[in-house]
């Protein structure tokens, strides 16, 4: 999503496969001062999110996920993209975290119910309001483990918990 489509939404995948994101509770692209470089989604940090009406990725195999985010505040947890599932929690999320004096997290539950034992890639995070930061999320199902990358630098590798079974998060 190169979220270039001014307005309340929607924004229209890039890729051959559809997955246009809906906008939810206010969120939007407005003219100028949302994105890293041009537009951008803004959300209030409240209730703002935007969706797919399908699963975009399966988390039982490997995959990558990439974000620009200059969070407005440091004092709660902000999550920046996801992927839900039918249990109760989320296959996979990319987010701030607000403990420790602000860690960037990607984070993946042992399973849909399973969040005892979740496998977390954290890393210091420096600037939060002031500057747009890329956060790359990558699960290596081959490996068993995850990698968080900030700012085009690796941050953490972190094996999959061992109680970890591969799961799909439908989405």
């Amino acid at each position: 999503w190169r979220m270039d489509e001014v307005g309340l939404g929607p924004s229209f995948d890039s890729s051959d496969l559809a997955h246009d994101l809906t906008f939810y509770n206010g969120a939007s692209i407005p003219a100028s001062g949302a994105g890293h470089t041009g537009t951008g989604l803004r959300l209030d940090g409240v209730d703002d999110y935007a969706a797919p009406d399908a699963q975009v990725l399966h988390t039982d195999q490997s995959f990558t996920v990439s974000v620009w985010a200059r969070p407005t505040t440091t004092a709660v947890y902000q999550t920046f993209v996801s992927q839900q599932s039918d249990g109760s929690h989320a296959g996979f999320s990319l987010y701030f975290g607000s403990e420790n004096g602000g860690v960037w997290k990607f984070r993946m539950n042992a399973s849909p119910t399973d969040i005892t034992n979740t496998t977390f890639a954290v890393a210091p995070a420096l600037n939060v309001t002031t500057s747009f930061h890329h956060l790359v999320g990558v699960f290596d199902a081959q490996k068993l483990e995850m990698l968080l990358y900030v700012d085009g630098v690796l941050k953490a590798t972190s094996p999959m918990n061992a109680l970890w079974q591969p799961w799909d998060a439908t989405g």
